[in-house]
């Protein structure tokens, strides 16, 4: 990695499992392993104030090279808006046994609301969930209990006043220096809208790797919709085969996706499935060559073949695809990649994994790959077997660095698609040149 393409700042969202071999590679870009005892600190909750993250960044090394700052789910990054999702992570923390992070996590959302353990415990169940924010939906019970066995050496924790987020702002907007010091943020939650994290988009990348609840409820809705339509032809559609369906049409697109049930709806006297669609349906009467230039668009960006992009882009909306599904289908890729990147260092090898024939990487390495990932509910290594061996023959070809960078562009460009002022085809247009710019 050039020292000029290093920012000061990452802030990486999502599940720790997902993230975390992401954040490992990074750290090894930045400092070479003879630096790594004496150049890398890692700090977590509220060890990670403010105050402390800039003393560590600014103070310099005994030893050569550039310092990097490693802190997991600091409190500066939290609000009231991210409770639910802090909750979330409790209760995740709790059923795979991470009793001191679910402590951690706890004593910042017991400082947040300043109760105790025992006022807690005191709550009924909608007590709770009125009062503390508790996500809907999701039984109470498990925190109670993890609370009466082990909450006894639980405190609230103190709460962070604006001057000292003040501190970490003006670091990064006004001191910070990516030769001589990096800080790695790693968040489960992250409040969008405070100050903090408006300064590390500033002068930083910031990495989402968490599944959007618009996003959900947006998919709920399409899927309930072509539902809908399918029974008012007495018919049904497996559920795999409406995920592939909406991710072929674009979930964002009504009349694309209405046109594509039209379709198997009258052309399911020749479907397998009689009175039911199937995932083979849907594939042979929709979009099976929409999915095989989907296929080709990323392929020719692994590559790094520019004409080959742009053509597979071009045929792409030609064809009717909704921008939004392009830009799916280009977000998808670049997180498997990084995802294959990082479980491939730490497992098999990325030498090891391209070299690979079929038959191996089937039978002994991808279940390497993805055990490195078990702890995951996100399963970032999911799908067939032949289609992640074409995937990981292309890993590579992209640096984490540069992953990283166009990832951190998607954002921008999915709010630009959205609004409607830009052309959408000139849009994915730049973001294909710029993926495979040399």
């Amino acid at each position: 990695m050039k020292s000029g393409d290093v920012k000061p700042a990452y802030l990486f969202a999502g599940e720790f499992p997902v993230i975390a071999g992401h954040v490992k590679e990074l750290v090894s870009l930045l400092v070479p392993p003879e630096a790594s005892d004496m150049n890398i600190q890692e700090l977590s909750g509220d060890e990670a104030a403010p105050g402390r993250c800039v003393e560590f960044l600014e103070t310099r090394s005994f030893f050569p090279g550039r310092k990097v700052l490693v802190v997991r789910d600091p409190v500066f990054l939290h609000s009231a808006s991210t409770v639910p999702a802090r909750w979330k992570a409790v209760l995740s923390a709790i059923e795979k046994k991470e009793y001191s992070r679910a402590a951690r996590l706890v004593s910042q959302l017991l400082g947040l609301f300043k109760v105790s353990v025992a006022e807690v415990l005191e709550l009924g169940a909608s007590e709770v969930e009125s009062n503390l924010k508790w996500p809907a939906g999701l039984s109470v019970n498990p925190l109670k209990k993890f609370l009466e066995e082990k909450g006894g050496s639980i405190m609230p924790s103190g709460a962070m006043d604006k001057s000292a987020a003040d501190i970490l702002i003006r670091w990064l907007k006004e001191k910070a220096d990516p030769a001589r010091a990096v800080l790695l943020v790693q968040a489960e939650a992250v409040d969008k809208r405070s100050a903090v994290f408006k300064a590390f988009k500033s002068v930083g990348h910031f990495l989402d790797f968490t599944v959007s609840g618009d996003n959900r409820k947006a998919r709920q809705q399409a899927a309930s919709t072509v539902r809908e339509l399918f029974a008012r032809q007495g018919m049904t559609i497996e559920p795999r085969a409406l995920e592939l369906l909406m991710d072929l049409a674009g979930q964002d697109n009504l009349p694309a996706l209405m046109k594509e049930t039209e379709k198997l709806v009258s052309m399911s006297g020749s479907g397998s499935g009689g009175g039911k669609v199937t995932t083979a349906d849907v594939r042979r009467l929709v979009s099976h060559q929409r999915e095989e230039e989907l296929f080709r668009l990323t392929g020719a960006i692994g590559r790094q073949d520019v004409q080959g992009a742009i053509e597979s882009l071009h045929l792409l909306l030609d064809q009717g695809v909704y921008p939004l599904a392009v830009l799916s289908t280009i977000n998808n890729y670049l997180k498997k990649m990084l995802a294959i990147s990082a479980a491939a260092a730490s497992t098999v090898g990325m030498d090891t994994l391209k070299r690979a024939q079929y038959n191996r990487f089937r039978d002994a390495l991808l279940p390497k790959l993805q055990a490195f990932y078990s702890d995951s509910e996100q399963d970032p290594l999911k799908g067939h077997p032949y289609a992640l061996y074409m995937q990981c023959r292309g890993a590579g070809a992209l640096s984490v660095h540069r992953i990283m960078e166009l990832m951190a562009l998607l954002p921008e460009i999915d709010l630009e698609l959205k609004g409607g002022a830009s052309d959408p085809r000139a849009v994915l247009e730049l973001l294909v040149m710029e993926m495979v710019k040399q």
